[in-house]
């Protein structure tokens, strides 16, 4: 969470996504949505969607995580320009990959 809270200080997106890939199966997805619904970011909630899509990385947690989406789009990587590519279903802008 903390790292896509700030996506540049933990290494980029690319360096998330390696992360997520590897650690996704030791995961406890219902403690995660827990502590994605606390900590109450909802760009966060849009951005682990779309990249647990984007990775084709199973998940059970697909449905709450959309009921607690942002009402208009985030950027994938805040810390950079937008561009012309959106996942509608995440309401992401992705403009980092």
């Amino acid at each position: 969470i903390d790292m896509l809270f700030n996506i540049e200080a933990s290494g980029g997106i690319e360096e998330y996504k390696k992360c997520l890939s590897n650690s996704w199966s030791s995961i406890n997805q219902e403690v995660l949505l827990a502590y994605l619904i606390r900590f109450q970011n909802k760009s966060i909630i849009a951005r682990l969607g779309y990249l647990l899509e984007a990775q084709q990385l199973r998940n059970n947690i697909k449905k709450e995580m959309k009921k607690n989406l942002p009402r208009g789009y985030v950027l994938l990587n805040p810390q950079k320009k937008s561009s012309n590519i959106y996942a509608k279903e995440w309401k992401v802008i992705v403009n980092d990959e």
